[in-house]
C-alpha cells in the first residue's frame, strides 16, 4: 500500500532507544525526585485495567525480552537534547548533575511474568524513584506494540490494509484541523501507541500538515526528531509516592499533596507550570490549594470527571479568591475526541 512506502521515507527512530518510550513528563518528575529523595526505594507493577487478558495475544518471555533491550537507559545523545530545553528565563531546565546521573545509570530490573492471581500479564521492577519512573511508558508502549503485532499475525489481517485506514482517517481529521486554527493540542499517544513506527509517521504528518495546531508532542524522541515541544508537566505518580513517603513517616498521605507542589515550584519555579487535579480527587485539591498557589501556578490539569463542571469550578475557585482566570489554562487531558 501507499502508506507502507510513505512511511519507510527518512530515517526510523531507533526501537531501542529509550526516549522513544518516554513521556517528557518522565524526566521532569525525575529531576525533583533526584533532587528530593534520590534513595528513595519504589516497586511499581503493571496492572491491566482492561476486561481482555493480556496474555490472550502476549507472553511474558516476548515482552522481557524487548525490556531487556532498554536495561542501559539515556544515552549522550538522549541527554544532550534534554541539554537543550530552557527555561523562560534561558537558563537550563534540567541540572547538568541530573542529566549525568541519568547517562550514567542502568535502569533498575524490570521483571515480566504471568501474575498467578489473575492469570494475567505482569511486569514489575524495584528500585530508586528516579530511575524506577523511566519504565512506566516504555512497559506500557512496547507492551502495546506487542499485543497488536501478535494479534494481527493471529487473525491473519494484512497489515498495510490496516496502516491505509489509519491513514484515510488521519488525513480526515487533518482537513478539519486545517480549517480549524483555534484548535490547539499536544500529541500525547506514546503509552497507547499501535506502534512506534505509526505514532513517528503521525507526528510527521502532524508537524508538517497542522503545524498551527499542534503545540508539541509528549513523545521525547519525536520531539527532538521533528524539532517540537516536549510537552508535559507531571503524572498521578508523583503526589501518590509523595503520599507514602509521608505515610512512612507517620503522617497523613493527604500531607504528601501540598509537599509535592511546593517542592515542584521549588525545582522549576514558574516553568512547567500544570497542576494535576484530581490524585485523591478534585474537591481535595481545591482545598488544598493556597491562593498563593493559585495565582503562582499558570494551569490545572483536568484528567476525569465531567470537563464542564471541573470548567465551572475552576472558575469559582478563581472567583472566590479575587484571580483574572483570563490569565490561567485549563488543559483537558481525559479522553479527548
Amino acid at each position: 500500500g501507499l502508506i507502507m512506502n510513505t512511511m519507510e521515507q527518512g530515517p526510523l527512530l531507533e526501537q531501542t532507544r529509550v526516549s522513544a518510550g518516554l513521556d517528557y513528563y518522565k524526566p521532569t518528575m525525575g529531576q525533583v525526585q533526584f533532587d528530593q529523595f534520590p534513595d528513595a526505594q519504589v516497586t511499581f507493577r503493571l496492572k491491566n485495567r482492561g476486561s481482555t487478558l493480556l496474555t490472550e495475544f502476549v507472553e511474558p518471555e516476548e515482552l522481557q525480552a524487548r525490556l531487556d533491550r532498554f536495561q542501559a537507559g539515556w544515552n549522550t545523545e538522549e541527554t544532550a537534547f534534554l541539554a537543550t530545553q530552557e527555561r523562560r528565563d534561558s537558563n537550563p531546565l534540567f541540572s547538568d548533575e541530573y542529566l549525568r546521573y541519568l547517562e550514567e545509570s542502568n535502569l533498575p530490573p524490570v521483571t515480566a511474568r504471568t501474575d498467578p492471581a489473575t492469570g494475567d500479564l505482569m511486569a514489575e521492577t524495584t528500585g530508586d524513584w528516579p530511575l524506577v519512573t523511566n519504565w512506566e511508558t516504555v512497559v506500557m508502549s512496547e507492551l502495546n506494540e506487542l499485543y497488536f503485532e501478535n494479534m494481527i499475525a493471529a487473525q491473519g489481517l494484512d497489515i498495510e490494509e490496516i496502516y491505509d485506514e489509519g491513514d484515510r482517517r488521519l488525513s480526515e481529521k487533518i482537513a478539519i484541523l486545517q480549517q480549524r486554527p483555534d484548535i490547539k493540542f499536544a500529541e500525547f499517544g506514546t503509552r497507547r501507541r499501535f506502534s512506534l513506527r505509526w505514532q513517528d509517521y503521525v507526528v510527521g504528518r502532524l508537524a508538517a500538515e497542522c503545524p498551527d495546531n499542534l503545540i508539541g508532542t509528549s513523545n521525547v524522541a519525536l520531539a527532538n526528531k521533528y524539532n517540537l515541544m516536549p510537552i508535559g508537566t507531571f503524572a498521578h505518580e508523583m503526589p501518590m509516592v509523595y503520599g507514602a513517603l509521608a505515610e512512612a513517616d507517620d503522617y497523613s498521605p493527604l500531607v504528601g499533596h501540598n509537599q509535592m507542589l511546593r517542592d515542584w515550584s521549588d525545582t522549576y519555579d514558574d516553568n512547567l507550570s500544570t497542576a494535576l487535579t484530581d490524585t485523591f480527587g478534585s474537591d481535595f485539591f481545591f482545598a488544598d490549594f493556597t491562593p498563593e498557589q493559585a495565582r503562582e501556578w499558570q494551569a490545572l490539569r483536568h484528567d476525569s470527571g465531567n470537563p464542564f463542571t471541573f470548567g465551572e469550578q475552576v472558575l469559582d475557585f478563581y472567583f472566590k479568591h479575587g484571580i483574572d482566570a483570563t490569565e490561567k489554562t485549563i488543559v483537558f487531558s481525559d479522553g479527548l475526541d
